[in-house]
């Protein structure tokens, strides 16, 4: 689940689609079919990153809608947008690397980094946790 001040983007395994909600009311506002199971998401102004099991997506939210902008393909899990929203990194191969995209989707860079659980970018350096709780940080680009 993650969301901004208007809504709320709730993922749904069993039906492979994003739910939106109101976040005062929790009333659904719309149901989005997915490809694949939504596995993570982040937000990044009118953008959502959406890792499935089939994929990482990027798409466009207007209103209560989402438009696909671009595919990222391959297995995407953990998904982080950089503070810009220019990049967004993922995790791949059921956690076994790391896949950089651009917003338009294309792959910048592919890192082999075993065991990613956690992604985030701060201050402009990404920042990857393993599960064996190490921290390992990149400056991109």
């Amino acid at each position: 689940m993650t969301g901004d001040e208007e809504k709320v983007f709730v993922g749904d395994w069993v039906n492979e689609r994003i739910v939106i909600l109101d976040p005062m009311t929790g009333e659904v506002l719309n149901s989005v079919r997915v490809d694949g199971k939504p596995l993570y998401m982040d937000v990044c102004m009118k953008l959502l990153g959406v890792g499935t099991s089939k994929g990482l997506w990027i798409y466009e939210v207007d209103g209560n809608e989402l438009k696909e902008v671009r595919a990222c393909r391959g297995y995407g899990y953990i998904v982080a947008f950089s503070k810009s929203c220019n990049f967004l990194a993922t995790s791949f191969q059921g956690g076994r690397g790391l896949r950089i995209c651009d917003r338009e989707g294309r792959t910048l860079e592919e890192l082999d980094i075993l065991n990613v659980r956690s992604i985030t970018w701060l201050d402009g350096e990404l920042v990857v946790g393993n599960s064996w709780g190490e921290l390992t940080f990149f400056r991109f680009p």
